[in-house]
């Protein structure tokens, strides 16, 4: 994740970002969920904060994704959600 925020995450402007993740649930299935992250940096301009968080959920819905996450800050950003 690391090579993903310092390459693609501005510190001043928000991101949303989709990957899919393999995810081993305690019986041992495996499934390949599709996740959702909205990055907000807190010294984010105003008018670009209210513009990603006003079509979140449209785009949330349009790629019907289950697991959604938002974050304020990169340290946030790991593997261990």
């Amino acid at each position: 994740m690391t090579e993903i925020s310092e390459e693609y995450l501005p510190e001043s402007q928000p991101r949303f970002m989709v990957y899919l993740t393999e995810y081993k649930a305690d019986d041992g299935r495996i499934s390949i969920p599709l996740v959702f992250v909205y990055y907000c940096p807190n010294q984010c301009n105003p008018k670009f904060a209210s513009m990603y968080a006003s079509t979140k959920t449209r785009f949330v819905n349009a790629l019907s994704v289950l697991k959604i996450f938002d974050i304020r800050d990169l340290e946030q950003l790991t593997t261990e959600w």
